[in-house]
C-alpha cells in the first residue's frame, strides 16, 4: 500500500512497518466507507484515484481509465 503524504499525516504514520500499513489501510477503508455512505464503487474509486478525485467529479466515479475498468 502506498500512502500519500497527506494520508500518512492524517493517520499519524511516521514509519512504514507492516503493522502500521495494515492498520492505516483498515482505518482508511472504514473512513471512505463512511464518507461515501457505503457506496462500494465510490470507495473503490477513492482508493484507486484518491477521495479528492471523486469529490472533484461531484461524488461520482471519475471518468479515468483506472476507475472505469
Amino acid at each position: 500500500m502506498q500512502l500519500m503524504p497527506a494520508t500518512a499525516r492524517q493517520y499519524g504514520v511516521r514509519t512504514y512497518s507492516i503493522p502500521s500499513r495494515t492498520s492505516v489501510r483498515d482505518r482508511s477503508i472504514c473512513d471512505l466507507t463512511d464518507r461515501y455512505q457505503d457506496d462500494l464503487e465510490l470507495v473503490l474509486a477513492a482508493i484507486t484515484r484518491g477521495p479528492a478525485a471523486v469529490d472533484l467529479h461531484g461524488g461520482r466515479i471519475p471518468p479515468l481509465k483506472e476507475t472505469l475498468e
